[in-house]
């Protein structure tokens, strides 16, 4: 009605050249932001993609490599529109952030693997819309297709799950020490750096979306380096971060050269809002990973085991808005037990 055609595409070129966008059309996108936020599992309303996991493992595939996604297609379609509408960001930000974080760390205390790439699917999902939310629609669908393939590969694979944890258990965890964290952090620094120079993005968001790939680098190559080795260690370590930047460099160039998405709109208290999501994201990792079994990490542990029983809150609040009817209970019949019809036959 706002712009008189019922055709998407129409509706965006008109976004695109309008200096302002009208109020029913900002009341859309904040629905839509809300529709996607629904489709791709997020917080409270995330359970019911951890509860399908029970379905079978091919449909498990389906569902997480294609299903989920729907959101985040959403989102990318309507990017002129999303861009332009200040509060379907913030409120894209402000829950698939937080579900984002909580995911990622759940996912790190499940034993069964498919409930444990739920909560991987249920993280991804978050990330991709915050990535949305701050304008990087490039990186967003460089998400969608890496996450389809990569649930598609993990569902079908998870047979093998018993001796893949078998050998895990042979690998000490080394907790990385100062020295290694510097080292790491240096060599990422030598992809990182010039990449961000070098680029002719100038967004804040659009640098953050180098810096990001960056830590997760420096996080694998401190890992990489608790394990020793001296310099044949560090040559590896090169060559596996120049694997890693080299591929995310050339998705991330190549689906934006696809996408072509609009420029950016994220502001710097945005970008710091993630910034620090990133940071609790990180600090719980350390905790988990290598404080597992000291009193803190225990009780991080255990909360996050359960999830925050935020799926039971959530159901009690549900059935108190929606309250089920159960159905009526079936008397069943009455059992004659054989001790009773041999007394009655043997009297007749």
């Amino acid at each position: 009605v706002q712009y008189d055609t019922p055709f998407i595409d129409r509706i965006l070129v008109q976004v695109s050249g309008a200096t302002e966008v009208p109020a029913g059309a900002q009341i859309a996108a904040v629905l839509m932001a809300v529709a996607a936020l629904l489709k791709c599992a997020q917080m409270p309303f995330h359970g019911w993609l951890i509860q399908v996991v029970e379905s079978p493992t091919p449909v498990s595939a389906l569902l997480h490599a294609g299903v989920v996604n729907l959101g985040g297609f959403l989102m990318i379609l309507m990017a002129p529109l999303i861009s332009e509408v200040s509060a379907a960001q913030w409120l894209l930000l402000a829950v698939a952030g937080p579900t984002a974080v909580f995911a990622s760390l759940v996912m790190m205390t499940r034993i069964s693997i498919k409930v444990r790439l739920a909560w991987s699917t249920c993280s991804q999902m978050g990330w991709m819309l915050v990535e949305c939310a701050l304008g990087l629609y490039e990186l967003a669908l460089l998400h969608l297709v890496a996450h389809s393939a990569y649930k598609a590969h993990t569902f079908l694979n998870a047979g093998n799950t018993v001796e893949l944890s078998m050998k895990k258990r042979l690998v000490t965890v080394n907790e990385p020490g100062a020295k290694q964290w510097l080292a790491a952090a240096a060599l990422a620094g030598l992809f990182m750096l010039p990449t961000v120079f070098l680029s002719n993005e100038t967004s804040t968001a659009h640098m953050f979306s180098w810096l990001v790939p960056g830590i997760a680098l420096t996080i694998l190559l401190s890992e990489f380096l608790s394990a020793g080795g001296g310099v044949v260690t560090v040559g590896r370590g090169l060559i596996i971060g120049a694997a890693f930047w080299a591929l995310y460099w050339l998705q991330k160039t190549f689906f934006g050269m696809v996408l072509a998405p609009p420029e950016s709109q994220a502001s710097l208290l945005e970008v710091v809002f993630v910034a620090a999501l990133i940071a609790i994201l990180v600090r719980g990792y350390y905790q988990i990973r290598y404080h597992r079994f000291s009193p803190a990490g225990a009780r991080l542990y255990r909360f996050l085991f359960a999830a925050g029983y935020l799926d039971e809150w959530s159901t009690r609040l549900t059935l108190k808005i929606w309250p089920a009817k159960l159905p009526d209970v079936v008397r069943p019949r009455a059992v004659v037990s054989v001790s009773s019809t041999s007394g009655s036959g043997e009297s007749a």
